[in-house]
């Protein structure tokens, strides 16, 4: 495994079987930015999930539930204990 600490999504798709995206539809620029670099990573023929609490900017249309987890929530509903979490494979846009 090998973990990058840095900005990835302006550049090249890492040499890699599969990518793991966390959390990263947490707002729409955000998510703007990432799915241009998560469709480079599937047009080189890599596996991507999306671990993601179902926030707002999720493109569901481009994902397929494999897994779900109840999990605590730090982000944007304050107070409650814990929010449905799901594990998605990312799908190439349909045309």
């Amino acid at each position: 495994i090998t973990i990058f600490d840095k900005d990835l999504t302006t550049g090249p798709p890492p040499a890699a079987d599969l990518v793991l995206a966390g959390d990263v539809f947490y707002c729409r620029e955000v998510a703007l930015r990432v799915m241009p670099f998560l469709d480079r990573c599937l047009a080189s023929g890599i596996e991507v999930l999306v671990g993601d609490p179902r926030r707002n900017d999720l493109p569901l249309t481009r994902l397929r539930l494999i897994a779900e987890y109840e999990v605590p929530d730090f982000g944007d509903a304050k107070g409650i204990a814990s929010r449905p979490s799901g594990v998605f494979w990312f799908k190439a846009e349909e045309r």
